[in-house]
């Protein structure tokens, strides 16, 4: 049984992974706003995200005065991350509120899933299962935790987290500090496009008028789940994706696209290229807005 005793939710937490040997390393999640090149040099494991606020992994292999003065630290020790041990940061997902609606909040998520009893003053007791017997809470919030487990659970792991949960691996190795501190010239641009999104009622209109049940049909004839379908794999190799590029242009070109096909390497199924002229009622004194939409429709993961 672990017991796990955890401080501010944007707290500092110090974990320290002993080994037989003496080796050992303390882990500290800490605000990204408190990072600086001296706390992350040598010592940055990947920024990841406790509700909509950026944390920062650091990991030291001895205890880091310098940032323990960040915050309010815990340590918890236990039995070491070296070998074949993982650590994965686990946090909720970006979905529409009716989708997360549906669900349990993450601490609920969190207890159902780890058979942990989370107690109002943060204290969580882990109790053993068949698959959780191996794995350890090492800290949570209301919004993210952090696990440790044997490296060859993660796949299993992966497959019994719930849907709404996403998981990511913290790398061992520390990561290069480069341009952390600094904005890139795409940053500021990418900054500047979305400080101008806003609400379309336009899009909203063709949003709300697309039919579940006709993006399911064509979804199941691009899969050959359909009995009308031909297709057996969309590899980029086979005729079956051949087909379903055709089947596509011809689709667009019904609601008035003009395409063409455009060939990329000898061998690989063509590019399917469409584009729908301006609204003849856009302002012409303006340039016309461009919008650009992708999406692959082969397959290259297997041959299926």
């Amino acid at each position: 049984m672990l017991l796990l005793r955890r401080s501010l939710p944007l707290g500092l937490l110090a974990a320290v992974y002993s080994h037989a040997a003496p080796l050992e390393k303390h882990v500290y999640i800490v605000p990204s706003s408190s990072l600086s090149p001296f706390t992350g040099e040598e010592t940055y494991h990947g920024t990841y995200f406790n509700g909509g606020n950026p944390v920062s992994v650091l990991m030291c292999s001895r205890a880091c005065s310098h940032l323990d003065n960040l915050a309010e630290s815990i340590t918890t020790p236990f039995n070491g991350i070296f070998g074949d041990e993982a650590v994965v940061w686990v946090e909720e997902a970006t979905v529409e509120g009716a989708l997360r609606s549906q669900e349990p909040d993450f601490p609920t998520a969190l207890a159902q899933f780890t058979g942990a009893l989370l107690f109002p003053d943060g204290q969580a007791v882990m109790q053993s299962s068949p698959f959780q017997k191996n794995l350890r809470l090492l800290w949570a919030s209301d919004r993210a935790a952090l696990f440790s487990l044997p490296s060859k659970d993660l796949g299993e792991l992966d497959y019994a987290i719930p849907r709404l949960w996403e998981l990511i691996r913290v790398p061992f190795e520390p990561l290069p500090t480069v341009g952390l501190f600094t904005e890139s010239d795409s940053d500021k641009r990418l900054r500047e496009i979305l400080s101008k999104v806003h609400f379309n009622p336009d899009v909203a209109s063709v949003l709300s008028s697309i039919s579940l049940a006709r993006m399911g049909f064509d979804i199941r004839w691009l899969t050959g789940e359909s009995t009308d379908s031909p297709i057996v794999s969309r590899h980029s190799f086979s005729d079956g994706a051949i087909t379903a590029a055709r089947w596509i242009k011809g689709r667009l070109e019904e609601t008035g696209a003009s395409c063409r096909f455009m060939e990329f390497l000898e061998g690989f199924s063509p590019n399917v290229i469409c584009s729908y002229a301006a609204d003849p009622s856009f302002n012409k004194t303006l340039p016309a807005p461009r919008v650009i939409l992708s999406a692959h429709y082969d397959s290259r993961g297997s041959f299926g």
